[in-house]
């Protein structure tokens, strides 16, 4: 007996320990404590032995209970066997704390769960990049183009119109945006250039208007000097004539010497007329 004691000593530990009993429950050996030998297994683990010797090795007997010397949660299994010319039955159980089980267990679950936050870890930080990438970024660059418009920046080499133009080619909902944008600043550029232009032209035409009325203002005052040297020309002559009297009687004297001179060549002429019929 004592080889089969130092046989299981051997093969038991801490968690886990065995033990070879008869069919009646006598305990031959027990690979932990000694005290419990040519004890009766029946009676100290509140098992019955025709459970156990109706059990086989393949689907041996198992119970699981609350250690009454660790107070753990221990796993019995206990199985009949036999020895070679010993017609006798026997049995053999073990005992073995529940924990032993779980351990690799909990310890395949630890790193499945370090395996698994490590993962959401990595599945974020790509979530993360792939949103900063392919949506916060242009987002932000297209914010950029609204702000340059409403500052009437339309510039094409702006910074934030370059980098806008990075994401002509994409086919979502980005694209589309940047698209829209563009086309919206060819618009925008068209329509400055033909307000510059309108504007050019109303500047010609205000300076054209300018000149117009300059020549206009010139004219005016020409006319009405002329109309002014008109009306003092007619104030002139309804002034009657300041004539000497000197000079009257000078002039009444010439008037009758050159009627008397005249009347004189008159009668000559006639006097040879007559002259000449007769």
């Amino acid at each position: 007996m004592g080889g089969f004691q130092g046989d299981l000593k051997k093969l038991s530990s801490d968690d886990q320990y065995y033990v070879l009993f008869g069919q009646k429950g006598g305990i031959v050996a027990q690979g932990r404590d000694d005290s419990v030998v040519m004890k009766n297994l029946y009676e100290l683990s509140g098992i019955k032995g025709e459970d156990v010797f109706k059990s086989t090795a393949e689907h041996p007997f198992t119970i699981r209970k609350d250690s009454s010397s660790t107070a753990n949660e221990t796993l019995y299994v206990y199985a009949p066997i036999s020895f070679d010319g010993v017609t006798a039955q026997w049995g053999i159980g073990s005992a073995t704390n529940y924990d032993v089980f779980t351990a690799v267990a909990r310890h395949m679950i630890y790193i499945l769960v370090a395996v698994g936050i490590i993962g959401i870890l990595l599945l974020l930080a790509a979530l993360i990049s792939f949103v900063t990438k392919r949506i916060s970024t242009p987002m932000s660059d297209l914010q950029g183009v609204v702000e340059n418009f409403a500052r009437l920046d339309l510039r094409a080499d702006n910074p934030a119109n370059v980098r806008a133009r990075g994401y002509l080619g994409r086919e979502d909902e980005i694209g589309a945006m940047t698209g829209d944008l563009a086309e919206l600043a060819n618009n925008l550029r068209a329509t400055m250039g033909k307000i510059n232009a309108s504007s050019e032209s109303v500047a010609a035409t205000s300076e054209e208007l300018t000149a117009t009325t300059q020549t206009t203002a010139h004219s005016s005052e020409e006319v009405s000097k002329a109309i002014q040297n008109i009306a003092e020309g007619r104030r002139m002559r309804r002034r009657p004539p300041i004539i000497s009297v000197k000079c009257c009687a000078s002039s009444r004297r010439r008037s009758v010497s050159s009627m008397s001179s005249t009347r004189r060549h008159r009668r000559s002429v006639t006097a040879r007329r007559r002259a000449r019929r007769s």
